[in-house]
């Protein structure tokens, strides 16, 4: 387990947010808390985003040019959304990833990249 400085931008249409924080490094997955206390953690061998806070737990996992379900737990309810995700690009070097995916045609871009 080692800790490192990491950069993370969500873009899409709409908004560009970006955060500079402390992540942890562990089995080859990246935890990091968000401003609003949301727990995020990439998975760098299986392409899969985890993000968890008390209302939603969100889960995605990215295969490129192919079609995959992601679910969003509502915890109040305890009811799943299924979305389908197409992944359209994936690019991992070292601890630094690019993921270009779609939902319902709208487009994203989640980078992670370790700041040295």
């Amino acid at each position: 387990m080692s800790k490192i400085n990491i950069k993370i931008s969500i873009l899409n249409n709409e908004t560009n947010n970006t955060l500079e924080t402390l992540g942890i490094k562990d089995d080859n997955k990246i935890k990091y808390k968000e401003k609003d206390g949301t727990l995020t953690i990439i998975d760098l061998d299986n392409y899969e985003l985890i993000r968890d806070n008390n209302e939603l737990r969100m889960n995605y996992i990215f295969k490129e040019n192919e079609g995959t379900t992601g679910t969003i737990t509502i915890k109040e309810y305890n009811k799943n959304i299924d979305v389908v995700i197409k992944t359209n690009k994936v690019e991992l070097n070292n601890n630094n990833i690019s993921i270009e995916y779609e939902i319902e045609n709208n487009k994203f871009i989640y980078r992670l990249e370790e700041i040295k």
